[in-house]
C-alpha cells in the first residue's frame, strides 16, 4: 500500500473534533463547472468564476458557503476549489492523482457527472471511474467524500438528461457507498446527497441560475449545507469505528 497513515487518521480527527481540541480541517474539492462555480443563463451568457481553478482557497460557489459553515459549526478550515469547467468524470481521474499531491489534506469532495451525458461517458464508467478516484484518495491518506450528480432541466440540447440522472448516474452513485461497507475490508464513508436536496426547489425557487444546470447564490447554500452535512456524517462515522482497515485495490476494483 502506497501510504498507511488512513489506518488511524480518520479516527484520530474524530477524535480531537469531538474533544474540542483546536483543528484545522483541509478540504479539496474536485469537479467541473458546478464545483467551478460558473453562473450561466438559458441563453449562454457566463458569469460567476469562469476560468479554471487550481487550488484557490474559500473561493467558488459553495465552497466560501461551505467554509463559514464549518468554522461556525465544525472547526477551522479550508475548501480549496480544483473545479474545471467541462471536466468529465474520465478527466478527474486523470488530474486526480496531481490534487492529492498538491497539498494536505483531510476530506476530497469529489463532484462528477454532469458533462459526462454530454460527452458519451455511461453510468456504469461513471461509476468506475470514481471508484478509482475514491479508491486513489484512500491510498493517499485522504478520506473521499462523493456527492450525487445535481439536477439538469437544460434542453438545450437534449430534455431526458434529469431523468438519466436520476433513474441511472446517481443509482449507480449511491451503490459505491454499499460496495465500500460491503468489501471484506470494509470503509464505511459519507455521501452528499446533491441531488435528493436540490430537485425539490429546482425549478420552484429556483436553485439554478437559468440554463437548468449551475447553481445561482441560492443553489450554493444548498449545496454547502448538503455537503456540511456529509462531512459530519463521516466524521460520526469515524468516531464511531473502532478501526479503519485501508481494503486491496484489487477487492475493489474485482467487487
Amino acid at each position: 500500500m502506497k501510504n498507511a497513515k488512513l489506518l488511524f487518521a480518520n479516527s484520530f480527527l474524530a477524535l480531537m473534533l469531538f474533544s474540542g481540541q483546536a483543528l484545522s480541517l483541509e478540504i479539496l474539492s474536485v469537479g467541473d463547472s458546478i464545483t467551478q462555480g460558473l453562473f450561466r443563463t438559458f441563453g449562454g451568457s457566463q458569469s460567476g468564476v469562469t476560468s479554471p481553478q487550481n487550488g484557490s482557497a474559500n473561493f467558488g460557489g459553495y465552497q466560501p458557503r461551505l467554509n463559514q459553515r464549518l468554522d461556525s459549526e465544525v472547526a477551522p478550515s479550508t475548501v480549496y476549489n480544483y473545479g474545471v469547467a467541462g471536466a468529465n468524470s474520465r478527466d478527474g481521474l486523470i488530474r486526480i492523482s496531481a490534487t492529492l499531491n498538491s497539498r494536505p489534506a483531510d476530506y476530497i469532495l469529489i463532484n462528477y457527472g454532469a458533462n459526462d451525458l454530454f460527452q458519451g461517458i455511461s453510468d456504469v464508467a461513471n461509476q468506475a471511474f470514481m471508484r478509482l478516484m475514491m479508491i486513489e484518495s484512500l491510498e493517499s491518506g485522504v478520506t473521499p467524500i462523493i456527492a450525487e450528480i445535481t439536477p439538469n432541466t437544460n434542453t438545450e440540447f437534449r430534455s431526458d438528461l434529469d431523468g438519466f440522472i436520476a433513474n441511472f448516474y446517481n443509482v449507480r452513485i449511491r451503490g459505491l457507498i454499499n460496495s465500500f461497507a460491503g468489501a471484506s475490508n470494509p470503509v464505511n464513508l459519507s455521501i452528499a446527497n446533491l441531488y435528493q436536496r436540490l430537485r425539490p426547489g429546482w425549478t420552484n425557487v429556483p436553485y439554478h441560475s437559468g440554463d437548468g444546470l449551475h447553481m445561482n447564490g441560492a443553489g450554493n447554500n444548498v449545496m454547502a449545507d448538503e455537503w456540511l452535512a456529509a462531512i459530519q456524517r463521516q466524521i460520526e462515522i469515524d468516531s464511531s469505528a473502532s478501526s479503519v482497515i485501508l481494503p486491496p485495490i484489487q477487492l475493489l476494483l474485482l467487487e
